[in-house]
């Protein structure tokens, strides 16, 4: 059911805690439209790992500017 839900939204990204992230590996083939899996706790194989990805990205950022009537 997890499976078809996240294929039938077209998540680009799936995050799981511990407990759910072997499920999802077990339909992880099904998912083509997922292009990140994002572990809550701890880390796995093949996962990003929630608390430590953000920490090593550059802290440089650039906002664009946008007006409200842009699509």
């Amino acid at each position: 059911m997890a499976g078809y839900a996240v294929f039938a939204m077209r998540a680009r990204a799936r995050y799981a805690v511990s407990a759910y992230a072997t499920a999802v590996d077990g339909v992880r083939d099904g998912l083509t439209t997922v292009e990140r899996f994002v572990a809550l706790e701890g880390s796995r194989p093949g996962w990003m790992e929630y608390e430590t990805t953000p920490a090593a990205a550059s802290p440089a950022f650039a906002p664009v500017e946008i007006g409200e009537r842009d699509p």
